[in-house]
């Protein structure tokens, strides 16, 4: 009997398996078990120096690929998190130095 209290639920993990497609616009990753829904950000590859993660794209995705195709040819970084039932968010990942990348701001 738990006594009332939420089932033990695991925090997301990290996303991995980060891809395009061939046709250059379809970005997918590794299916996350503990995730519910998943976060994109994406943002101009210069901010990256800065320690900028991104701006949404899509929240609250349920699959584990989009299709952006805004504005081709433009050098963009994306970053994707998982989400599980209880609002727990996975890391946005590390910097090159180790560090982990800052959280922010909420995704809707």
């Amino acid at each position: 009997m738990n006594g009332g209290f939420a089932v033990a639920c695991p925090p997301p993990g990290e996303v991995t398996g980060l891809r395009f497609s061939a046709d250059g616009a379809t970005f997918s990753w590794e299916v996350e078990a503990a995730a519910d829904t998943y976060n994109v950000c994406r943002d101009d590859i210069s901010a990256l120096p800065g320690g900028q993660n991104g701006l949404t794209l899509q929240s609250g995705l349920t699959g584990n690929a989009i299709k952006d195709t805004q504005t081709p040819g433009t050098d963009w970084f994306y970053l994707v998190t998982s989400r599980n039932s209880l609002g727990g968010e996975s890391t946005r990942g590390f910097a090159s130095s180790g560090v982990e990348r800052a959280y922010h701001g909420p995704f809707p």
